[in-house]
């Protein structure tokens, strides 16, 4: 049965490209509809660019609300949580320097 359910988040400035592509996949792969909407605008994050640029001038601790309608709604909510979570920093390898 088809359902529809939001969600508040709020973003973060570590939304590195790696997170922005594994999303836009994930949102591709959904059978139903998902998006987002902030400061009046509505995003369908099925759309690459638009979805880049979106995120890319979002400031950090910006608040979007996610739509999803279809099926398992709540796990898709729930795993989109996960998209936009702060990366815990210390838990990644260090950077090397290029010389």
């Amino acid at each position: 049965m088809k359902e529809i359910l939001s969600t508040q988040i709020t973003l973060h400035e570590d939304t590195s490209m790696d997170r922005i592509l594994s999303f836009h996949q994930f949102t591709r792969n959904y059978s139903g509809n998902i998006y987002m909407i902030s400061q009046r605008k509505v995003l369908n994050p099925n759309n690459l660019p638009k979805l880049v640029s979106f995120l890319l001038t979002c400031k950090s601790n910006d608040e979007v609300k996610i739509v999803v309608q279809g099926n398992n709604v709540n796990q898709v909510i729930f795993d989109l949580q996960n998209y936009f979570k702060p990366v815990d920093k210390t838990s990644l390898p260090a950077e090397k320097a290029i010389v």
